[in-house]
C-alpha cells in the first residue's frame, strides 16, 4: 500500500485530516487551543476559580497561555497574521479595575483577586480571538466548553437526590463544604444555586436555537 502526498512533493506542507497543516504555526495554534481547552475544563470543575488557592494552577496556565501565543504571533508573521483588537475595547475597564485595587478597594486581597479575574478573562479573550481563526479549533474549544455543562447537569441530579451536600472541585486540598441554607438545592459545579441558575438560562436559549435550527451544526462538523 503506497500514500500520496501531492502537497509534498509540490512544495507544500502536509496536510492531516483534523489536524490540518504540518507547519509551526498550526502546531502552536493546537497547544494554544489545548491549553484554552484546559482553562475551560479547570475554571469548570473548581467552582469557577473563586478560591483563591486555585490561582496557584491558573497563574502558570496562563502564563504558558501568552508564551505560546507570542510564539504563535512571532512564527506566523510571514503568513501576514492580522492581529484582531476587538478586546481591547475592555482596555479601559481593565485599566480602572486595576486603579480601583490599587487606590480606591477597603480590602486590598479580595480587590486583587477579583483583578486576576478580569485579567484572565482579558487574556483568554485576546488569545481566543487571534488564535482561533479556524473551524477545527473552535469546534474543539467549543466541545471543551460544553463538557462541564453536562456534567453539572447530571451532577445537580445526583445533588437534589442523593447527596445535598456534595461540591466538587478538583483544586481543592480539603473538601468544601456548602452553606447550611443552599444544602438541598442543586448547584451542579457552583457553590452556589444562584451561579448555576445562571449557566442553565446562558445555555438554554442556544440549545433551543440549534435544535430548532438543524443546519447551525452543519458550520461546526
Amino acid at each position: 500500500m503506497s500514500f500520496e502526498t501531492p502537497a509534498t512533493n509540490k512544495g507544500l506542507p502536509l496536510e492531516l485530516p483534523f489536524f490540518g497543516e504540518c507547519t509551526i504555526p498550526n502546531l502552536l495554534d493546537w497547544f494554544v487551543t489545548a491549553l484554552l481547552c484546559l482553562i475551560l475544563l479547570a475554571f469548570g470543575f473548581s467552582l469557577g476559580g473563586s478560591h483563591v488557592e486555585s490561582q496557584v494552577f491558573f497563574l502558570p496556565i496562563f502564563a504558558l497561555l501568552l508564551f505560546f501565543h507570542a510564539l504563535y504571533v512571532v512564527t506566523a508573521n510571514e503568513q501576514k497574521l492580522q492581529i484582531n483588537a476587538t478586546p481591547l475595547y475592555f482596555a479601559p475597564f481593565l485599566i480602572w479595575a486595576l486603579c480601583s485595587t490599587l487606590f480606591l478597594s477597603a480590602t486590598p486581597l479580595h480587590g486583587w483577586h477579583e483583578f486576576l479575574f478580569f485579567l484572565e478573562a482579558f487574556i483568554f479573550f485576546w488569545v481566543a480571538t487571534n488564535n482561533l481563526k479556524k473551524r477545527v479549533h473552535f469546534t474543539t474549544l467549543l466541545v471543551a466548553g460544553v463538557f462541564p455543562v453536562i456534567v453539572a447537569l447530571l451532577l445537580s441530579f445526583y445533588q437534589f437526590f442523593q447527596k445535598p451536600g456534595f461540591a466538587l472541585s478538583i483544586l481543592q486540598d480539603s473538601a468544601i463544604a456548602l452553606h447550611p441554607q443552599v444544602v438541598g438545592r442543586a448547584t451542579g459545579i457552583f457553590a452556589d444555586p444562584e451561579s448555576f441558575s445562571m449557566l442553565i438560562l446562558l445555555v438554554l436559549p442556544w440549545a433551543f436555537v440549534v435544535t430548532a435550527v438543524p443546519r447551525l451544526l452543519d458550520k461546526f462538523s
